[in-house]
């Protein structure tokens, strides 16, 4: 290993000023002192020269040059030529600001080469060297510690250009230098520039063209290839403690921590895959606390807005409560539960509040730890952030369902609208058999019944049930405690008058005969009722003779009829003025309508004879009449089907002639009361 003292003065004296400069390791240094040690040994000549006894032209021959200047320019040298030199090494150290050309300086087979006048601009105590082995020319480290290099450096094919500097060329022109050898002189290779971006050490002694590139939706790259400047990285989205990211989905492996108010999911669902969902787990007091699940089922029609930017005033702890101004005035009532949502900042006053007041613009909260007004609902939130971003925010009045845990540990259920929410205990299987009844299958079977109003469910086979009319009337029977009342119910009590279409007896009566029997015994007499309410009887002139009018009240039933007897109880009054107010007439009840003779006769008062009636007061008077023997002499009347008609009643009147001009005045006679015919219907034959 040589030593600084074995090279020549010159070589120590160059590596005394470079080393200054560029302060080496202890190693690096005495791999520069066998280095030079090698070179000195190889020199065929050595010269040493004085900047100011020369020219200010050197001309170097093949040989290892040693060039000092000492001076200012133009004093020293001031241009190098080298056409001729090969394996030299060129040491140039300046005390003062120097311009050096090279001009037409080759190394070897044309390894450097400059074009046209190349100038580098120096200061005082750089130092400028270089030197070349085999094919490799070697420029140590050097600085420039003010200006820059004032032309182009151009490397041909095959050379290379090393250097430490903080300053640099003014264009460094590699286009001719596809491929420039690189390495320590011993381990040398090939490094292919690319047309732009940047160069990269793949492998030992190997480089290639690189560009920054990013991953799509990951990492954004501008000017990767650093031809328009610095590459910038960036990421799509901001990620700092103050932004607020967004992501399409996101997979945490370790634990979540939550710190803000409230969190806000905008999924449609939300998955568990834990087996449970524990809530209250920093709660350590031995006190029962509720904690639950809040749903807002049914917003109402009472909604307001906020009124502009920077309406929300936080609550302050003791001094005031929450407020929002609004658009609408009075719009909430104390104890509404309201929903805020589209709050600024993703959502940072969107939740479930509670209404303390709403006078006039101005909407007021409830709040607990932050202002004077405690909330009722432990689900409601007691404060908001105040900004000045909230324009048009919703409030909404809401009615919300509530499944939470009681302070007794039981789960119970509750909803509505305002605060002061009543909560129902939800069944437990210790419950059944206290509270709630087991589970039945008749139970079921009644459950299953689509009831409606006046049905009673009924069982059809065991634990299976259908449902049957049951009537308001039916209720009424039901009620009766004794089977007396039942009747009086039925309307067959001993104090009622039952009427029936017929009643069928248990047969008095015995069949004789071969072929004969007894198929019914049944009760036929009836009776026909008819009331009459302010019924109309138009009543007709027949000139010079009588008024006359007819109205039938009733059809018989077809078959022989045996009339048993009737009777008639009317009021008779007048329509109109035709008819004298003291009238006097006659009524009959007959099977045929009257006709225009002066008297009934008779079909027309077969069932009720003429019956003159009292003369009228006031235009009213009676018809008041009833069958004679002579009417139940009649027998039977054929109303049978071979008669082709059964037969029918007609309720007949007569006016007298001097008492009437209907003709001038048309004129009714109005009828009140009751007609009754009992009769008994033999039957019919064909």
């Amino acid at each position: 290993m040589a030593s600084l003292s074995d090279l020549s003065p010159s070589l120590q004296w160059f590596l005394k000023h470079v080393l200054a400069e560029i302060n080496p390791s202890a190693d690096r240094f005495e791999e520069l002192v066998d280095f030079f040690f090698e070179l000195d040994a190889q020199a065929t000549m050595l010269a040493e020269i004085d900047s100011t006894a020369v020219a200010g032209v050197l001309t170097l021959v093949q040989s290892v040059v040693t060039a000092r200047g000492e001076g200012a320019a133009p004093d020293n040298i001031d241009t190098i030529e080298g056409s001729a030199v090969e394996d030299s090494s060129i040491f140039w150290s300046v005390t003062g600001a120097e311009a050096i050309t090279y001009r037409d300086f080759s190394v070897g087979a044309g390894n450097i080469a400059t074009h046209g006048d190349t100038s580098i601009v120096t200061a005082t105590g750089d130092v400028v060297m270089g030197f070349r082995t085999g094919n490799v020319i070697h420029v140590f480290p050097f600085s420039v510690a003010a200006g820059t290099p004032a032309g182009d450096i151009a490397l041909a094919r095959g050379s290379v250009l090393a250097g430490n500097s903080s300053a640099q060329a003014a264009a460094v022109d590699l286009s001719g230098a596809d491929d420039i050898p690189i390495g320590d002189g011993a381990d040398v290779t090939t490094m292919t520039l690319p047309t732009t971006g940047l160069v990269a050490k793949t492998a030992l002694n190997t480089s290639a063209g690189r560009t920054i590139t990013g991953t799509a939706d990951q990492v954004v790259v501008a000017n990767g290839d650093g031809v328009a400047g610095n590459p910038t990285l960036s990421l799509p989205q901001s990620i700092a403690t103050t932004s607020s990211p967004e992501f399409a989905g996101l997979k945490i492996t370790g634990d979540i921590l939550h710190q803000g108010g409230s969190f806000l999911g905008d999924a449609e669902q939300i998955d568990l895959r834990a087996n449970y969902l524990l809530q209250n787990t920093d709660y350590v007091a031995a006190v029962g606390v509720t904690a639950g699940l809040v749903a807002n089922y049914l917003p109402t029609a009472t909604a307001d807005t906020t009124v502009g930017a920077g309406v929300v005033t936080a609550g302050v702890d003791g001094v005031s409560d929450p407020t929002i101004t609004t658009v609408g005035a009075a719009t909430f009532a104390a104890t509404d539960i309201v929903m805020i949502s589209g709050s600024d900042n993703d959502g940072e006053n969107d939740g479930i509040y509670e209404v303390l007041s709403h006078a006039a613009n101005l909407l007021t909260l409830k709040s607990t730890d932050n202002g004077i007004s405690n909330r009722v609902e432990a689900f409601t939130l007691d404060q908001v952030t105040a900004n000045a971003g909230d324009v048009g925010m919703a409030i909404t009045k809401i009615t919300v369902t509530v499944i939470r845990t009681g302070a007794d540990g039981i789960w119970e259920v509750g909803s509505g609208s305002q605060t002061g929410i009543v909560y129902s205990d939800l069944l437990r299987a210790s419950d059944v058999g206290s509270i709630a009844q087991a589970h039945d299958a008749s139970l079921t079977s009644l459950a299953a019944l689509a009831t409606a109003a006046d049905k009673l469910p009924y069982a059809t086979a065991a634990d299976t049930y259908a449902e049957a009319d049951f009537t308001a009337f039916a209720r009424t029977l039901l009620d009766d405690a004794t089977a007396g009342d039942a009747r009086t119910t039925l309307g067959v009590g001993t104090g009622d008058t039952p009427e029936f279409a017929g009643v069928e007896l248990t047969a008095d009566a015995t069949a004789n005969g071969t072929g004969v029997v007894v198929s019914s015994e049944k009760v036929e007499v009836r009776t026909l009722k008819l009331t009459l309410t302010n019924t109309p009887v138009v009543m007709a002139d027949e000139a010079a003779t009588v008024a006359y009018g007819s109205l039938k009240v009733a059809d018989l039933p077809q078959g022989n009829i045996v009339i048993l007897g009737a009777v008639m109880d009317l009021a008779l009054t007048l329509s109109a003025a035709g008819i004298n107010a003291d009238w006097d007439g006659d009524v009959g009840l007959g099977t045929t309508a009257a006709g225009n003779n002066a008297a009934l006769a008779g079909t027309e008062q077969d069932l009720i004879p003429t019956t003159a009636t009292p003369q009228a007061v006031a235009s009213a008077t009676t018809a008041k009449a009833k069958s004679t023997a002579t009417e139940l002499a009649a027998g039977v009347f054929d109303g049978t089907t071979a008669t082709g008609a059964a037969k029918d009643i007609y309720l007949n009147i007569l006016v007298d002639d001097a008492d009437h001009d209907v003709t001038t005045t048309p004129t009714n006679i109005i009828c009140d009361g009751t007609i009754q015919i009992t009769y008994c219907n033999l039957g019919d034959i064909a």
